[in-house]
């Protein structure tokens, strides 16, 4: 599995979080703060992680942090920036993920969620579960795109692996949006 390729590498990653868009801009800062507040004083498990923009937004509020992406070329760039904890950078496969069960307290994953085929939606929240311990907090982000999920298709999906799930635990705004969860 690996990101859409259709871009010009990591670089792409990176470049998209720094548009001039006063919207795009304050939407990026609504939804790093959420972050933070849902993964605070966690041991993070992020999948995702591409070039480590949001590790960073993750990392002043998380005790420790184990972030992945299927795409070695984007962990390169994040491994080479400064963090406010403790961060392991991996290039796994996050469908076949070589930790125990019960691992983490936090789940986040990254703008990485329209990468998942939707055949393989089941495959992948059941493995990133997995993972989690029962109590977890779990941020899921991603952009809006046409064609993309709708609140609808996130309840469906989320909620078998949440304490309490529906549509006040998701957030839309015009470019990105944000569903927030504890683990059963």
């Amino acid at each position: 599995m690996t990101h859409d390729n259709s871009h010009n590498g990591a670089d792409f990653y990176e470049k998209s979080y720094h548009q001039p868009d006063d919207v795009r801009q304050y939407e990026q800062k609504m939804v790093g703060e959420a972050l933070q507040a849902v993964i605070r004083k966690r041991h993070v498990f992020e999948v995702g992680c591409s070039t480590g923009y949001w590790t960073q937004f993750i990392s002043p509020a998380a005790i420790n942090i184990v972030a992945i992406d299927p795409r070695a070329d984007t962990v390169e760039i994040a491994r080479a920036k400064s963090y406010f904890c403790p961060v392991t950078f991996e290039v796994l496969d996050p469908y076949d993920l070589p930790y125990h069960e019960h691992s983490f307290d936090g789940g986040v994953v990254s703008f990485w969620f329209h990468d998942i085929p939707r055949e393989r939606l089941g495959e992948f929240l059941a493995e990133f579960h997995r993972v989690l311990k029962p109590g977890s907090h779990v941020f899921i982000a991603d952009e809006v795109r046409e064609g993309g999920y709708t609140s609808s298709n996130l309840v469906e999906a989320l909620a078998p692996y949440a304490e309490s799930f529906g549509q006040g635990n998701i957030f839309f705004a015009k470019h990105y949006w944000y569903a927030a969860y504890t683990v059963a």
